[in-house]
């Protein structure tokens, strides 16, 4: 602050005049005010923002990114001193020598960081646009005068920024405690300090005040006496973070019955009835009520189903993972039957097990009377269907086969592949292998399978199968998912973005057949919100991150480049993550920004 903000000089580099006016404006013009979205990593695209930019320009970003490295020591320091370097050389300049105590600072770290801090572009500015305040005040000293007068220029720069997630609140808490170490708290996340605020507030014999970090002070006094015996203060994290964490908890269970808001939020409301009663868009409302219901005019999906079946009476809907393709096989079923029972609709799934003995007819061991064993010709649920449908031709019959790709369909189906052609139903019959009965497909009969995608066993449907169906494919529907928000103090994440974001990068990474569908985030929108955070977590974590994995299998390196946000950065080898909430949310809102979503 003495070298870079009262004077023009550097942190790096004290003999030059770095922190100017027009350097600092420069890095507004080019970086704070340009926010590139893309595939890039944040080094390609800083690099093409600086593009031709003078020393002192790469001087100051090398100054900045050491505040940031002194900020976390959750982050390696090899990834600290690796972004330094690059600076350096692309500024023509040589770091410091590795004796000078800035390396050792550098590589303690003032905090434990989580996602948000990674955010580099947030933080980058608040350091710019502080410096640029304070050189322009009458008095530079002033704003460094006091604890108060600096949190005042750094908290009036945050208000001024409209999106939450783009205001570097960690940052603040980084620049404040280095500043004044006795006046603030080691403590990066807002949130953090509120859990402690709520677990100890009892321990305050005064009302808590109102600024966060005045509230702290009052906790630390109220706490003091307990370490009396202690040579130096006591920390938070390293003495007392088994104790907040567990308020923490805590807090968010009453934040999800209702009965507490948090920290800066409007009034405490009743908490949620059902997830029927929530405040959503009418929209919203009826996307999801006609994703839901039998009746076909509003949704889409199914209208295109039931004009497949107008045409041919073999159907298979096809899409990758969660886009609802057996919800949407019983919706279509139940419309064409207009009633789902076990006479008019039957289920079946297919696995690599299943034969035709079980699909057909077979021959099954049956116990007779007298305890001796006997075998029977049995039928199997094709033949029970299709025997229901001739003898009552007036009437629509479905059978609807999920996961049909996982099946051997040519020895499931054997001779039965002809009877299945629309031209050949009721007009051509065979003779059953077991029974030698006449065997006939009759018209009334529809089946409707259902193939995933992004299972391997596609393959398996060899090409005489695949022209006797009719395929309609599935999207992921994030129009389902608009209005949708999942909130913490300091991020957000639309869902209908982050579905688009994360499909658009599986795209291009993978291919579309592998994509996530819509239904792993359907209870998350229809939760109540003080209960998105916790579904949101399970849903990430349980359901669509394993799934991934299964996905990149054999190319690790490919889904670290989709889920740069959950790459542990204090790893050597950058293992993804399993985050939950405020760093869960901020990770997924960087996904939602790929670019190649449709806008």
């Amino acid at each position: 602050m003495r070298n870079c903000w009262l004077a023009d000089g550097s942190l790096l580099w004290p003999d030059r005049a770095v922190w100017t006016i027009a350097t600092l404006e420069a890095m507004r013009r080019r970086f704070v005010e340009l926010f590139l979205e893309g595939r890039l990593s944040f080094r390609e695209k800083f690099e093409a923002q600086l593009e031709g930019a003078p020393a002192e320009l790469w001087a100051m970003a090398a100054d900045c990114f050491y505040v940031y490295g002194l900020g976390s020591h959750t982050i390696r320091f090899a990834t600290k001193l690796n972004l330094l370097t690059w600076c350096a050389q692309q500024a023509g300049l040589t770091l410091p020598p590795p004796e000078s105590p800035l390396w050792a600072a550098l590589k303690t770290g003032a905090a434990a960081t989580g996602q948000k801090y990674n955010l580099k572009h947030a933080q980058v500015r608040l350091l710019t646009l502080a410096a640029l305040e304070i050189k322009a005040l009458p008095d530079r000293s002033a704003a460094l005068a006091s604890p108060a007068a600096l949190q005042r220029v750094l908290d009036g720069i945050l208000e001024s920024i409209p999106l939450k997630i783009d205001r570097a609140n960690d940052m603040r808490n980084v620049i404040l405690y280095l500043a004044f170490p006795e006046q603030y708290e080691p403590i990066v996340s807002n949130r953090d300090k509120d859990a402690v605020l709520f677990y100890y507030q009892g321990r305050v014999k005064k009302k808590l005040a109102a600024d966060r970090d005045e509230a702290l002070r009052q906790v630390r006094a109220a706490l003091s006496p307990r370490f009396r015996d202690r040579p130096h203060p006591f920390d938070f994290f390293t003495d007392l973070r088994s104790e907040w964490r567990q308020g923490l908890e805590l807090e968010q269970a009453l934040v999800r019955a209702g009965t507490r808001q948090r920290r800066g939020a409007g009034p405490t409301t009743q908490p949620a009835q059902s997830s029927a009663g929530l405040a959503a868009p009418s929209k919203v409302r009826e996307l999801r009520a006609s994703y839901q219901a039998v009746e076909p005019v509003s949704d889409p999906d199914l209208r295109r189903i039931l004009a497949a079946f107008r045409q041919t009476p073999n159907v298979i809907l096809t899409g990758p993972p969660g886009v609802g393709k057996t919800h949407l096989a019983g919706l279509a079923a139940a419309h064409l039957t207009q009633a789902e029972t076990e006479q008019t609709v039957r289920w079946v799934t297919f696995h690599p097990s299943y034969a035709y003995e079980d699909f057909v007819e077979g021959v099954r061991p049956v116990l007779g009377a007298q305890g001796q064993l006997a075998y029977q010709v049995r039928p199997g649920i094709f033949r029970e269907i299709c025997e229901l449908a001739l003898r009552s031709p007036d009437r629509p019959y479905v059978l609807v086969i999920d996961e049909i790709n996982r099946g051997n369909l040519a020895r499931i189906l054997g001779e039965l592949i002809t009877l299945l052609e629309p031209d050949k139903r009721g007009r051509l019959s065979v003779l059953l292998p077991y029974s030698g009965q006449p065997f006939s497909v009759p018209p009334n009969l529809m089946i409707l399978g259902t193939m995933n995608t992004a299972d391997r066993s596609i393959a398996l449907m060899d090409a005489a199968l695949r022209r006797r169906f009719a395929f309609v494919e599935i999207e992921p529907r994030p129009d389902l998912l608009v209005g949708a928000v999942v909130e913490t103090e300091e991020a957000s994440v639309a869902l209908d973005a982050l579905l688009r974001g994360l499909n658009a990068a599986i795209t291009h990474s993978l291919d579309s057949s592998h994509r996530i569908g819509h239904s792993y985030f359907l209870p998350v929108a229809q939760a109540a919100p003080p209960e998105r955070l916790e579904r949101l977590a399970f849903a990430w974590n349980q359901q669509v991150l394993p799934l991934l994995e299964e996905y990149f299998y054999a190319r690790p390196d490919r889904l670290r480049e989709i889920l740069a946000p959950f790459v542990d950065e204090s790893e050597e080898w950058g293992e993804i993550e399993r985050l939950s909430g405020e760093d869960l949310v901020v990770a997924l809102h960087r996904i939602s920004l790929y670019p190649d979503r449709p806008r």
